[in-house]
């Protein structure tokens, strides 16, 4: 394969948009707790699909940092290795922190007479903190999320990382990886009816849609599709395809046309790409968005932690006996103000 291009430029931006992607799940969950209109707004209600644009994003970072260092066993064992290191403590501090979650549930049950929409351990058992510390909650396991929910994303992509690991070993061509990578997509999507309804299959998907977009700008490069500044001319299809992927959140309606996302990812991570001195770059490329970008991960990993903490605030406040519960048990909170404050706790 072509060596990687040695500017970095535009990953700033790309790390950006994973910040803000990360900020959509965030109020996702947000408005599911808070059943104030916000979850209304179809612009919150079908955020879960900006998880796809992470893994999208994935793929394309992955494969430009690791795309022509794995060349044997011990390549693909350390990189494996290394994205594990990377995923894995926090997992594991989170999944203890929310056996801690349940372990207080059952107690406030016991002793106080408190009341959850699930009665401890009945999701979060043995079986599901077994199947968490090993990391294959997302892999069709369970029949739903347990202990800290966006974690099932991690667990998938650990496993995709085995397999573009796999794949970078049996094949060495550009051709041969887009190839592979298209028929990964293709078999996903077929087992997944299209729908984006398996886990794993969701990240296989999104994950190697991302390898295709990485060589697809490394063709745009070598042919020069790019201008002597690596820009191009303008980058008014950046921001019209970013604008049309908002759009897309906001009008769709059902989950049919949910793979669409996919598609409309691929092309904005692309458009970023190609115009690292465009004015889409330089708005993602802001201060407060690019620290958002340095801290999405933690943001996504934590706060789910503290949605539940904060609500079990609130619930005491409101004097009353029920436990607030992730698996869901939405709290009534009509006023914009605890919403807007419950935002900021949560990031």
């Amino acid at each position: 394969m072509a060596a990687p291009p040695q500017s970095r430029e535009f990953f700033t931006a790309l790390e950006s948009l994973r910040g803000l992607a990360a900020l959509g799940v965030v109020l996702l969950h947000v408005a599911f707790a808070w059943t104030f209109p916000l979850h209304d707004l179809g612009l919150i209600r079908n955020s879960y699909l900006l998880v796809d644009l992470f893994f999208v994003l994935s793929g394309f970072v992955i494969c430009h940092s690791y795309g022509n260092r794995i060349e044997t066993g011990r390549d693909a064992a350390r990189f494996v290795w290394t994205r594990l290191g990377r995923l894995y403590p926090l997992h594991l501090t989170f999944l203890l922190v929310f056996l801690g979650f349940e372990i207080a549930k059952y107690f406030g049950e016991t002793y106080y007479g408190l009341i959850a929409h699930t009665k401890a351990f009945t999701s979060n058992n043995a079986f599901a903190f077994l199947s968490n510390v090993l990391l294959i909650q997302g892999l069709g396991v369970q029949e739903k999320e347990t202990f800290n929910l966006p974690s099932w994303s991690i667990s998938t992509e650990l496993y995709t990382y085995v397999l573009f690991a796999a794949a970078l070993l049996l094949f060495k061509s550009r051709t041969a990886i887009c190839l592979i990578s298209g028929f990964l997509i293709g078999a996903s999507m077929l087992l997944d009816s299209g729908k984006l309804d398996h886990n794993f299959f969701r990240c296989v998907e999104g994950f190697f849609l991302g390898v295709i977009t990485y060589h697809a700008y490394m063709a745009c490069l070598a042919r020069r599709v790019l201008s002597g500044e690596h820009s191009w001319r303008t980058d008014l299809p950046g921001m019209l395809i970013f604008t049309g992927l908002l759009m897309f959140l906001a009008t769709k309606d059902g989950n049919s046309l949910d793979a669409f996302a996919l598609l409309l990812a691929a092309l904005l991570i692309l458009s970023v790409a190609m115009t690292p001195t465009g004015k889409l770059s330089t708005f993602l490329e802001a201060a407060p968005l690019a620290w958002l970008g340095r801290i999405s991960y933690s943001v996504y990993m934590v706060h789910m932690a503290v949605i539940w903490l904060f609500c079990q605030v609130l619930r005491l406040g409101l004097h009353t006996p029920r436990v607030f519960d992730l698996n869901g048990d939405p709290l009534l909170t009509p006023h914009p103000l605890i919403g807007f404050l419950f935002l900021i706790a949560a990031v």
